[in-house]
Order: structure tokens, then C-alpha cells, then sequence
């Protein structure tokens, strides 16, 4: 029998369906719950059609010095801590507190925990520095934990006045354990979630670089450029893999009362030290005569403090000179006929903003939703850039972002033409926070496989890598504690090539400037940018 040819279409429309849905299945399937590619070296084993319970890509080795008493521990005893208030410090070996310009100092801090008993082991993250407010000048020391309670702080009187010593508890062995454990727990730090949208159907789910959550999964490591990427899968069946389109900040945190109370830090030590420093004719210490863009960038990464200090609000290193001055015509003649780009997080894109207010550059791009931001001086053939490094990335919570938008470093440093000269800035920190550190060192590989790439076929560019500063934010899921995990892994893997990056050490001018936000103000930044063209400009 003949079928009609309304039916006729009818039959091929619905077949027409029928095949596409089959299609979109198998995309969706493709990149759903198959076995990851191999990520820089590593595998992550996830068997075929395999239903996660919890899986977590746990770290092969010790990153850092930190002790393993304290990152195996989970104490909560709120009086277990090292306490500020039962706490001590003293001056060594000068009664009268009178130093002469360039001199030593060295005080002794005992910790005791919150019921008065002396610390028998050590680990405590311990702070000294120097500051005097009049002068607008800070230096920051460096502190030896001697293994049993005890740390011994180590300063250097840089300028003439009457400074005072301040020390600080920053971060207790204990909070370091409630960090890391928190690392562990399954859910526990949620940072973002995936945005699932077709036609008029949408949905989140989780997403993060490891697998910690129940369920099927989509597998965006592809996507996210050789990078581990999950998202959970949405439960609507009409909504596949390749339906993800955006991402939005969550920030569910869920740390106890008890947990909080740990790892509340950054407590000053009672008495401060009042000293006096004195000279025959210097005001300050005057730095030696090599211009630091002529610094060797391998000593960059291991100086120890202070590397410099502030005296009336400008900063001042001690291993070189800046030479460049500090106005728009030698900025402006340092960038000429230059390309600058900016990849990371919102600490060095208040870079890019304050270098485009300051020199006049027109952007293009209005800041919106963290999408990248492109400027440009004609005039001077001077043009800027800023993305968002890749995933994680936690945007704000009150915007959904193109999932488009943030790509990790090196994939960008792979797109520059050969012979380029143009000047790069990275910068990893708080993003990777709330996920466990080897996602940063995934990251962190990955940039120096492209980097040293890079420099072979294009010698005149300038990598910088800017370096952690300190704060004392509020936010426990924000902590300057991770700086000194994450800088540890820099120095093992960008080792190779540290003889052509620059590592910019901001830790002494922001730990000894007691900053508070995790974002740094305009004066700071002014005074890192000027500090950062100095080691670039000739």
C-alpha cells in the first residue's frame, strides 16, 4: 500500500529526530565517563561506564618544608593553639635597643599554647617585620623555627628613626592541619558549579578538578586544554555534556565553628620592641648600584628577606636600583612599541587597570563578568591584555560567566608569533585554594612546558611571574598560608628556566605593610608596578 506523502514526511521528520537524538548521546557519552587522556604526565585511572563514589587525585610527594605533624593534624581543642596572648618576645644581645644604620637585629619568640604550657614542637608559621608609621616605612625579617616552640626573628635597621618590631602567630600547626584536612573531606569546599543550558531547559551542577562527587560525570579535560575538568551531569536527560556553557561562583565552604576558631591567625605578640637607629649622615640604606633590570633573574627566586623596604612610601630593594623614574613619559617610553599581557586573577588586573589609568590607554572591553580586557595606545603602539587564568577559576556568585573565558596560561603563550618581544605577567594564587595543590602544580607544569617553548623561538620576550604578597583577610577559604605551598612548587618546576623569569617578590613589602585584603590597594599596586618596570625597563 502506498503511504501518503503527509505521512511520508511525517515518517522522515521523526527519523530525522530520532538519528539526531542517537547522535547527541554519543557525543554526550564521548566525553562523559570515559577514561581522561593522559594530563601532563600523569593519569587519573577512571574505568569505562565506572558510577564515581569519591575519587581524589591525591599528591605523589611532600611539596613543601612545612612539617608533617602539622598538615597530618585535626585538633580542635580550641586551647591546643599556640596563643598571641601567652606568647613572648624578646631582643638578643642588646639591652640599651640602640642599633646603628645597617646593623643585625635579632629577637627571640617563645610560644606557649592558650593554657599558658610552652610549645615543645614547632611549625607555627611566625612573622617578624618592622615598621614606622611617621616615615611611611616597613621592612620585613625572616624567622628560623628551631623545631621545639622556639623561633629566633632576624631584621636589619634600614633606616634612621625609631622604629618599632612587631611580631605575629600568622598561621598556628594546628590551622595548617584543619587546611589541609579539609582538602580531603569529599564536598566539603564547593567553588563553583557548570551552567547546562538547550533551548529553554538549564541547570547547574558541581564542577571542579577532581572527582569528588557522586554520580556521572562530564570529562571536560579536553576542553579545559589538557587540564582535569568535571562537571557532575545534569539529571534532566534532555541536557547532554555539550550543553555546558557557563560557570558561576558557589562558594559553600563548610567549615565548623570549631574549625574556624583554628584557624583564626595573624595575632600580634605583646610587648613590640621599640628601637632606635642612628647614623652619621645616611637617612637610610643605600642599595647597591646594579640596575635591577640587570639583576640576574635566577637570584630573583631565592633571596632571602627583607629584599627591600619602604621609606616614605617608596619602595626601595636591596640586591639593585631602580632606575626607572616614576612618572607617565618613562613608563610610557618603557612600554613603546610593546605588547604587555596579563594572565591570572583580579590582583593582576588591578594591574592592567591602574597601567591604563595612569598612561591614558583606551579600553576596548568595559569589565564585565571577567571576560578578558584589551587596550590599546596608538600614539605609542602600546597594547595590554587581561584574562582570567584557566579553571579553577571562582567567579562571583551573582554572575554567570562564559565558560569561554578563562584559559590557562600556556595556552596563550603557545598562540605568540616567533620573535615576539612582548612582556608577559602570570599570576596563580587564590583560585586554587579551596582544591588540593596539585591542581596548581598542574597548571604550573603546563606553563613552563610553554614558556620554555616560547623563549626559544622568541628570546626577546619577558616572562614575570608575580610573586605572593601577604594579607590578613577575614575569609577563611582565602589564606596567605598556601603561598608558601605554592611557591614551593614553583621553585622545583620553573627551576629550569629561572635564569629567564623574573619572580618579583611581593611577600616583604605587603607582609611588612600589614596588608588586609586579599586585594591590594591602589597605593600597593602603584608601588608593585613601579617596582615590576624597573626590573623590565632599561
Amino acid at each position: 500500500m502506498e503511504i501518503p506523502v503527509k505521512k511520508n514526511k511525517l515518517l522522515i521528520f521523526l527519523f530525522v529526530v530520532f538519528f539526531y537524538t542517537l547522535i547527541r548521546e554519543y557525543m554526550s557519552y564521548s566525553t562523559t565517563v570515559t577514561n581522561p587522556p593522559e594530563i601532563l604526565e600523569e593519569k587519573i585511572n577512571i574505568k569505562k561506564g565506572q558510577l564515581v563514589e569519591s575519587v581524589h587525585v591525591k599528591p605523589q610527594h611532600d611539596k613543601t618544608n612545612i612539617p608533617k605533624h602539622c598538615v597530618d593534624s585535626y585538633d580542635l581543642d580550641p586551647k591546643k593553639p599556640a596563643a598571641a596572648s601567652m606568647s613572648k618576645i624578646v631582643l638578643l644581645g642588646n639591652e640599651r635597643k640602640l642599633f646603628e644604620l645597617g646593623e643585625k637585629i635579632t629577637v627571640r619568640i617563645t610560644l606557649s599554647d592558650g593554657n599558658g604550657k610552652a610549645k615543645s614542637v614547632g611549625g607555627d608559621q611566625v612573622r617578624v617585620w618592622m615598621v614606622e608609621p611617621p616615615k611611611k616605612a616597613n621592612s620585613a625579617g625572616y624567622v628560623i623555627d628551631h623545631g621545639n616552640g622556639t623561633y629566633t626573628g632576624h631584621l636589619k635597621a634600614l633606616w634612621v628613626g625609631s622604629p618599632v618590631i612587631r611580631s605575629a602567630i600568622a598561621i598556628t600547626c594546628e590551622g595548617i592541619g584543619v587546611r589541609h584536612h579539609a582538602l580531603k573531606v569529599p564536598g566539603k569546599l564547593r567553588g563553583l558549579v557548570g551552567v547546562f543550558k538547550s533551548q529553554n531547559i538549564s541547570e547547574e551542577t558541581v564542577c571542579a578538578p577532581s572527582l569528588d562527587f557522586k554520580g556521572e560525570f562530564c570529562n571536560f579535560t579536553a576542553e579545559n586544554f589538557g587540564l582535569p575538568w568535571f562537571c557532575a551531569r545534569p539529571k534532566n536527560l534532555k541536557l547532554l555534556c555539550h550543553d555546558w556553557v557557563k560557570v558561576r561562583g558557589i562558594y559553600q565552604f563548610s567549615y565548623t565553628g570549631q574549625e574556624v576558631a583554628v584557624m583564626k591567625g595573624h595575632n600580634l605578640l605583646k610587648p613590640e620592641i621599640n628601637i632606635t637607629v642612628t647614623s652619621k649622615g645616611k637617612k637610610r640604606e643605600i642599595p647597591p648600584t646594579t640596575p635591577c633590570y640587570r639583576f640576574p633573574s635566577a637570584s630573583t627566586w631565592s633571596m632571602t628577606s627583607p629584599v627591600g623596604y619602604l621609606y616614605n612610601g617608596e619602595w626601595f630593594p636591596t640586591y639593585c636600583v631602580n632606575t626607572i623614574n616614576n612618572s607617565v613619559s618613562s613608563y610610557t617610553k618603557c612600554l613603546k612599541n610593546r605588547r604587555v599581557l596579563m594572565i591570572g586573577d583580579s590582583c593582576v588586573r588591578q594591574w592592567f587597570l591602574l597601567l591604563n589609568k595612569m598612561l591614558h590607554i583606551e579600553t576596548f572591553e568595559k569589565f564585565r563578568n571577567h571576560r578578558p580586557l584589551y587596550s590599546r595606545n596608538k600614539l605609542h603602539n602600546i597594547s595590554m591584555f587581561w584574562a582570567s587564568h584557566g579553571y579553577p577559576f571562582l567567579h562571583p556568585s551573582n554572575f554567570l560567566n562564559n565558560k569561554a573565558f578563562s584559559k590557562p596560561a600556556h595556552v596563550y603563550l603557545d598562540k605568540l608569533p616567533d620573535g615576539c618581544n612582548d612582556i608577559i605577567i602570570i599570576n596563580n594564587n587564590l583560585h586554587f585554594q579551596v582544591y588540593s595543590p596539585e591542581h596548581f602544580e598542574r597548571q604550573i607544569k603546563a606553563f613552563v612546558r610553554s614558556a620554555t617553548s616560547l623563549m626559544a623561538r622568541a628570546p626577546n620576550v619577558k616572562i614575570i611571574v608575580k610573586g605572593f604578597h601577604a594579607f590578613r583577610d577575614g575569609y577563611v577559604w582565602f589564606d596567605d598560608y598556601w603561598a608558601l605551598v605554592y611557591k614551593s612548587i614553583l621553585d622545583k618546576y620553573v627551576a629550569p628556566i629561572q635564569d629567564k623569569v623574573i619572580y618579583l617578590n611581593n611577600w616583604d613589602m605587603t607582609m611588612s605593610g600589614e596588608n588586609a585584603d586579599f586585594h591590594n590597594s591602589e597605593t600597593m599596586d602603584k608601588v608593585m608596578v613601579h617596582n615590576a618596570l624597573g626590573h623590565i625597563c632599561t
